[in-house]
């Protein structure tokens, strides 16, 4: 997840023009539950620096009934 918060902090820290804001693009199989904290920090992190968290979760339709991608699709409703 080391690569999602320095993603994180590129985009808060580019140069952005008028009336747009930094955005990443999370790319990711369905995660487990062991993860759900670090993806809550990353989504904390993206928050805090107003930084728009696009999530593409590539699985097959057994996985969505998962604590981790319940967890993932809670935190991408809270980020709007």
């Amino acid at each position: 997840m080391t690569g999602s918060r320095k993603a994180i902090s590129l985009a808060a820290d580019a140069p952005i023009r008028n009336g747009m804001s930094g955005a990443v693009l999370f790319v990711t199989p369905p995660p487990n539950a062991e993860s759900i904290p670090s993806l809550e920090n990353i989504f904390a992190q993206a928050r805090g620096q107003n930084v728009t968290v696009y999530v593409w979760m590539v699985a097959s339709s057994g996985a969505l009934g998962t604590q981790g991608v319940q967890r993932l699709t809670e935190l991408t409703q809270d980020a709007g």
